[in-house]
């Protein structure tokens, strides 16, 4: 009996053991795939989820199989906010699963102008938006180097409006092929040429339509980040947070030519009207949509009020809604797997809703709710069948964060980890958790089984606010925005050369 019950200890391992294997296989074929620039970021972003909920499988026979994955380290992009897949996960492998006790080592430090956007790291440069003395401005840095390559410097043209935490951008510089495109807290929409700093275009949309509603700390200003698919914008009309205003919720603009292609009006219904004065309501100012594929047609998914719209983003058209998804609002990005959809309403509580993406007539429903405790601005990121989320005290609204593992399936708390200040930005690369508080970085196992911190060191700086602000991963590098400066420290265990992360 003790026999047979060692053998089937030893063949569950294996088994165990195998599933594991499988699931890097498919991850790496995955990553290797959008490095290759086979599959875009949407198609990646489905496959990831696929492997998270165990359909590894699936995933090795849709890209063709593999007879071998190379244990050469792989390298990408972090060109948009939330990374290439938009839910905070870096396909990055290799990267050090300790750091020394004074920190990783920094490579270089370069000043810039204060800004809440992450870096956004494309084709071997490095862009961050702020505002300084000499206005708002986008800069260009050589990722390797840190060396400046361009600026671009601009002001309104027209009255500034003062928002809470300063007048400067919140949102994330996105980058593509030809052009990096800003929105700034003003309304203020840029393209720019990518090579060059260059002007292409630039949209203020405040001063064409968009109602302002409110002055001073009850409003923060535009906080979505620029989402661009298949070379169309998805914009928020973000200001028009009241049902009675008549002007469109949302837009989709050519991302070459800056004009508008459609315009969609959210249809009226029994809403949540939260508090309109600081912007709780309507087309969100503070959200960047999530993009799914659902019916195999790429659609932006927003929350509007507390209505969840999946907006087609070829024409606009409105193809789902999700009723009474909870919340006065939501400033964080939807998380998207094969089958779940993950809400967090900012001040409320988190649920997890059943959805099927290849039918826009079936009604999805809702699985669990998670209580004990409230998200703030820091998107959950789903990774391998569960959440890691940065999780408030229940009944609190200013910290501190407690890093919580969450059963996707079930909504069981698997560990709380410890107390962190201002604990509000979190990533994941090669099954390692980034995870950012006020004034320090902690590196943590994204392992279920229990909360395992390898690491964590000070960062140089003074506002503790910058918590918010995510680091980004790329070519061996982890990019830290603080309230003075730029920093690249070595996140690899090996610092590739820009043809070693086959940078062209």
């Amino acid at each position: 009996m003790r026999f047979w019950r060692l053998f089937l200890v030893v063949l569950m391992c294996s088994a165990c053991a195998a599933a594991q294997d499988m699931d890097k296989q498919a991850r790496d074929e995955a990553s290797k795939a959008f490095r290759e620039k086979k599959i875009d970021a949407a198609a990646y972003a489905g496959f990831i989820s696929k492997v998270n909920n165990g359909k590894s499988e699936e995933v090795l026979k849709e890209l063709g199989g593999v007879s071998s994955v190379s244990s050469a380290p792989l390298y990408s992009d972090w060109p948009n906010f939330l990374g290439p897949g938009r839910n905070g996960l870096s396909p990055e492998t290799g990267v050090l699963k300790e750091w020394p006790e004074e920190g990783p080592k920094m490579l270089w430090r370069v000043p810039a102008n204060k800004g809440w956007g992450s870096p956004c790291i494309y084709k071997g440069q490095v862009f961050l938006s702020g505002a300084g003395k000499d206005g708002w401005s986008v800069n260009c840095y050589d990722a390797f180097a840190g060396k400046e390559v361009w600026k671009f410097n601009y002001k309104p043209e027209r009255k500034v409006y003062p928002a809470g935490w300063g007048y400067c951008p919140r949102g994330t510089v996105t980058a593509t092929e030809k052009y990096v495109y800003n929105m700034d807290e003003q309304g203020i929409l840029l393209c720019l040429d990518r090579k060059t700093g260059a002007k292409i275009w630039m949209r203020d949309f405040i001063a064409e339509n968009m109602p302002f509603p409110c002055s001073g700390d009850g409003w923060k200003g535009l906080c979505m980040s620029p989402l661009i698919e298949d070379k169309v914008i998805f914009q928020s009309n973000s200001l028009n947070i009241g049902e009675e205003r008549n002007s469109p919720n949302y837009l989709g603009i050519d991302a070459e030519s800056g004009k508008n292609i459609w315009e969609v009006t959210a249809p009226k219904g029994n809403v949540n009207k939260g508090n309109i004065t600081n912007g709780a309501g309507g087309a969100d100012p503070f959200q960047t949509p999530a993009v799914v594929m659902f019916e195999k047609e790429k659609c932006a998914l927003v929350v509007h009020w507390n209505r969840v719209f999946a907006i087609r983003i070829r024409d606009g058209k409105i193809v789902w809604t999700l009723k009474n998804a909870g919340g006065k609002f939501h400033s964080i990005t939807p998380g998207i797997t094969d089958s779940f959809l993950l809400l967090s309403p900012y001040w409320d509580t988190m649920s997890l809703f059943k959805v099927d993406w290849s039918d826009t007539s079936k009604e999805a429903y809702k699985v669990w709710e998670y209580k004990e405790g409230r998200m703030d601005c820091s998107t959950p990121v789903i990774y391998e069948g569960y959440a890691y989320a940065l999780v408030e005290e229940k009944g609190k609204m200013t910290g501190p964060y407690f890093p919580r593992c969450i059963e996707l399936a079930t909504g069981k708390v698997m560990w709380e980890g410890e107390k962190i200040e201002m604990g509000e930005s979190l990533m994941l690369a090669d099954g390692m958790l980034y995870i950012r508080g006020a004034n320090e970085l902690l590196l943590v196992e994204a392992n279920p089984g229990k909360y395992t911190l390898k690491s964590k060191f000070e960062l140089p700086q003074k506002d503790k606010y910058f918590g918010w602000v995510m680091p980004a991963l790329a070519y061996g590098r982890l990019f830290v925005r603080t309230d003075t400066a730029l920093l690249c420290y070595q996140a690899g265990k090996k610092i590739p050369s820009q043809s070693e992360a086959n940078i062209k």
